[in-house]
């Protein structure tokens, strides 16, 4: 179930979906069979067709990075653009995980990213209008509790 989460700048559903697929085209080695048979293959749930993997898995070319790094990045951008990975609320055990339509891609300056943050689901994916870059929060965590975070180029 979504959440009236209101004054959140979304991009318009069709942009979404011309990004999303830039973005993959860009980052992601649609190669792997990672990617072919976790991402690209979608399965049929309750709320949906959705995969079940994670796109930093496949980036072509990761960079691992101090999770703080992912946010003074971003400071560095007027405009970023916030993505998530496509899953289903069967695959996920915390309530109202999704406040946003699952396959919205959010627009922010930089600076306010921390104010969403604790909207937002796991996996979360952040780049800008030239796709020259990208970097990723996870879910998982180092042993000294820090979220695991990429940057890909």
């Amino acid at each position: 179930m979504m959440i009236d989460v209101p004054n959140v700048p979304m991009v318009d559903p069709a942009r979404a979906r011309e990004l999303r697929q830039a973005y993959i085209d860009r980052f992601v080695n649609q190669e792997s069979p990672y990617y072919q048979s976790r991402i690209q293959t979608r399965h049929r749930y309750p709320d949906g067709l959705y995969y079940d993997g994670y796109l930093w898995d496949c980036f072509r070319h990761p960079q691992l990075i101090p999770d703080e790094e992912v946010l003074e990045e971003l400071t560095r951008h007027d405009r970023v653009y916030i993505m998530w990975d496509l899953h289903s609320d069967k695959k996920v055990w915390v309530e109202n995980y999704f406040r946003f339509p699952k396959e919205a891609i959010l627009v922010v300056p930089g600076r306010r990213v921390p104010e969403f943050l604790p909207l937002l689901p796991d996996d979360l994916y952040f780049f800008d209008d030239s796709l020259d870059w990208t970097v990723a929060l996870t879910h998982e965590i180092f042993r000294d509790g820090s979220d695991l975070a990429y940057r890909a180029t």
